[in-house]
């Protein structure tokens, strides 16, 4: 079984994969990491040089290669849900997904804390709005939604496992 995080860009996805990889023993793909391989050049550069398109496009290019992987931990790009094919590619071999809520004041603090660019954060009002617009689709394609705000990563990871039934 893949266990496929999802949620807004800051929730936490990436750190979150690595611990449970760690505890469950199972390899983490990060999809944003795949993205930039294969287009050889990181994530703010794919946007400025082709835009928002083109990086779906590679989105979706990688949702149908993790797809195909068995027993793998999933980190996705918050967006991946903006391609409903992505979800399907993702499920394929029984995929859980899970859900990380995270509240925009909290993803807004966790963006200023950290220095790496997020292309689609740049203007505060307009990155609430995709937070707002995207929310109901999280909610609606995971299996398993856990809130992340004030926990220890280690207590997010706990209630992941025992959901899952791991």
């Amino acid at each position: 079984m893949n266990i496929i995080l999802i949620g807004f860009m800051r929730s936490g996805k990436s750190t979150i994969s690595q611990e449970l990889g760690k505890r469950l023993g199972l390899a983490v793909v990060d999809m944003d990491d795949m993205i930039e391989q294969k287009a050889q050049m990181r994530t703010p550069k794919i946007f400025e040089k082709f835009g928002e398109n083109r990086f779906r496009e590679l989105e979706t290019e990688v949702a149908m290669e993790v797809g195909s992987m068995r027993d793998i931990i999933v980190a996705t790009g918050g967006g991946v849900i903006v391609y409903s094919i992505n979800i399907e590619y993702l499920k394929q071999n029984g995929g859980k997904i899970i859900y990380l809520h995270t509240s925009f004041d909290e993803i807004k603090r966790r963006v200023q804390k950290h220095s790496r660019p997020r292309p689609l954060f740049k203007n505060t009002e307009e990155a609430k709005k995709l937070y707002l617009l995207r929310l109901s689709t999280y909610q609606h394609v995971s299996d398993i939604a856990i809130t992340t705000d004030n926990k220890e990563i280690s207590v997010i990871v706990d209630e992941i496992i025992r959901q899952l039934n791991v």
